[in-house]
């Protein structure tokens, strides 16, 4: 399944509410399992952003809905992006060697004639 990060920050809503956080987190957490994913960590964090979530999840879908079900709450703003882990990052880079060396002749300029 894909990976994903998902960082969050505290609207004022949110904030205001910050006593309800463990039932925001648990029904999260609920609505990410029932679209087949599963929750890899979720922290909270200094800086920029209040909370960072990662897990997977069984497609682009399944995340911008689960994305879109937050923003509608209204208690956190996120962004969420897709996560490529170490052997698909060795796939992407083991596919670019090979393309580029099928295409080294295409891109060499032609010799005299």
């Amino acid at each position: 399944m894909p990976d994903y990060v998902m960082l969050m920050k505290l609207t004022a809503k949110g904030a205001a509410n910050i006593d309800d956080s463990p039932n925001r987190i648990t029904a999260a957490k609920e609505l990410w399992e029932g679209l087949g994913g599963t929750l890899t960590s979720f922290h909270a964090t200094f800086g920029e952003y209040d909370f960072v979530a990662v897990g997977s999840a069984p497609d682009d879908w399944s995340a911008a809905f689960f994305a879109k079900e937050m923003a509608r709450l209204g208690d956190v703003t996120s962004m969420t992006m897709r996560a490529i882990n170490e052997e698909e990052w060795l796939s992407v880079l083991a596919r670019q060697k090979d393309w580029i060396e099928r295409k080294k002749g295409m891109l060499q300029e032609p010799g005299p004639a």
